[in-house]
C-alpha cells in the first residue's frame, strides 16, 4: 500500500540521515540509485550512472555508495578504477560484461570524467568486443547499475546527460 511505501522511504532515509547531502534532490538521487538495481529488470534500456561527488575528501562518498551495495547485494559492490583512455576503458567494460556484474563502482575519480566508450556503455544494453589476446568477438548483455565517486568531479560533455548527480557538502 502507499502507507507501506511511505514507511519504507522513512526507513531508507534513516540509513543515510547522517550524510550531508547538499540539497534534498541529492538525497532523492541517492534513493533513485538505491532503487535502480532492484528495478533494473523491470524496465528496458540502459540505466544512468549515479555520480556521488563531494566538496572535500573524507566526506563519505564511498560509504554512501556502498550502503547501496550492502542493501541490494548484502555485501559491498565490486569496485573498479576509471580509465581516461578509451581503449583501456573498453577493456574494463568488456570485463564487466563478461563477469555479469549487476552493480559496479568507479571509485575516486580524478580529472575529467567521461569518454566515448563510457558514453556508449551508458546508453547500451548489449556489448560487443574482441576478447583480449584473441581474434574472437563476443556479444554480451550489459545491464549493471553504474556508480562513481570523486571530489568536485568535472564531467565531460556527453557524459553529463547520462548521469544522476548525488552531491555531499561538508
Amino acid at each position: 500500500t502507499i502507507d507501506h511505501a511511505r514507511r519504507a522511504a522513512v526507513a531508507l532515509d534513516e540509513v543515510v540521515c547522517d550524510f550531508p547531502f547538499e540539497a534534498d534532490e541529492h538525497r532523492g538521487s541517492w534513493l533513485a540509485g538505491m532503487l535502480t538495481p532492484l528495478a533494473r529488470f523491470a524496465f528496458s534500456g540502459p540505466s544512468p550512472l549515479f555520480l556521488i561527488d563531494a566538496n572535500v575528501r573524507g566526506a563519505g562518498k564511498g560509504l554512501l555508495a556502498q550502503t547501496i551495495g550492502r542493501i541490494v547485494l548484502g555485501r559491498e559492490m565490486p569496485v573498479s578504477s576509471y580509465a581516461h583512455e578509451s581503449e583501456e576503458m573498453r577493456k574494463k567494460i568488456t570485463s564487466i560484461a563478461i563477469a555479469g556484474d549487476r552493480m559496479i563502482l568507479f571509485d575516486n575519480l580524478e580529472g575529467v570524467f567521461g569518454n566515448d566508450v563510457l558514453d556508449r556503455a551508458l546508453t547500451s544494453t548489449r556489448w560487443k568486443d574482441r576478447i583480449l589476446g584473441k581474434s574472437e568477438e563476443i556479444e554480451l548483455p550489459l545491464a549493471p547499475a553504474w556508480y562513481a565517486t570523486g571530489n568536485n568531479v568535472q564531467v565531460a560533455g556527453d557524459t553529463a546527460r547520462r548521469i544522476i548527480h548525488v552531491r555531499l557538502d561538508v
